[in-house]
């Protein structure tokens, strides 16, 4: 992992294919670790489908400089063989290995960054209308439940030029027609922690644009804060599918999770 953080730093596109016959806690475990790695934008993350090889393990990193390649017997890691070569020969040998190996693995998850932004647009209106009920796991209050005169108030105390708060005001509008779409025939719970003033002034809660991708942090302060709590309790009010659910202990400090 900090070899992959250095790659990551220095500006690198990473394809990593996971290795999922695993334990489902040891899965959970890596997936925690690998999730603020994602968050970057510089990983495509693959797994090999119907994988049935349980007597030989491989490893293959390749990079433009150096190849890092091993392999074991299962059930017998300390006999593996690890090698880390830069000659040239080689060195294009394991790039042609890691393009075929590849060409046999498919998309693990998908990433979206501000370069797909149509892309992920097209995946919201597509889930809009995919049958079933949701649950979200909030970090912040949903967009969807301010009104635009307090989204005003807070965009001006931070300073968010006239382009990017108008981009942030038409995500507003769009995700309160995707969940009139959600909310006409399923049911939507959203659960969130709601901090205390003392520890808001540790940890105050952004406004969640990241479905924009606008990157900097648009911070409320507590007021503003139990202001929108308000009109998210009226918005439960006024749509018979939506319920707000407060929880004491917040899962993530800068994650929202829809099931």
């Amino acid at each position: 992992m900090f070899a992959i953080a250095c790659s990551i730093k220095k500006g690198l596109h990473l394809n990593i294919i996971h290795y999922l016959e695993r334990p489902f806690e040891e899965l959970l475990l890596g997936l925690e670790a690998w999730i603020p790695i994602y968050m970057t934008g510089q990983i495509s993350p693959y797994y090999i489908p119907d994988n049935a090889e349980h007597v030989y393990h491989h490893l293959n990193y390749v990079s433009g400089v150096a190849a890092l390649c091993s392999g074991s017997i299962e059930g017998a890691p300390l006999d593996g063989k690890y090698t880390l070569t830069n000659n040239k020969e080689e060195l294009a040998y394991y790039k042609r290995k890691a393009k075929h190996i590849l060409s046999h693995a498919k998309p693990l998850m998908e990433i979206y960054d501000r370069t797909k932004s149509d892309e992920y647009n097209a995946f919201l209106q597509k889930d809009a209308k995919t049958s079933g009920d949701r649950k979200n796991i909030l970090s912040s209050l949903p967009i969807y439940t301010i009104s635009e005169e307090l989204l005003d108030r807070i965009l001006a105390s931070n300073k968010v030029d006239a382009e990017n708060a108008q981009i942030i005001r038409n995500y507003r509008k769009s995700e309160i027609e995707r969940m009139k779409q959600k909310l006409e025939n399923f049911i939507i719970t959203d659960e969130i922690a709601i901090p205390s003033r003392q520890s808001y002034k540790e940890h105050p809660m952004n406004l969640s644009v990241s479905g924009c991708f606008y990157e900097a942090p648009v911070l409320y302060d507590y007021e503003e804060m139990t202001a929108h709590l308000a009109e998210t309790n009226k918005y439960a009010e006024a749509h018979k599918n939506y319920s707000l659910k407060i929880n004491d202990i917040s899962a993530f400090q800068n994650i929202q999770i829809e099931i």
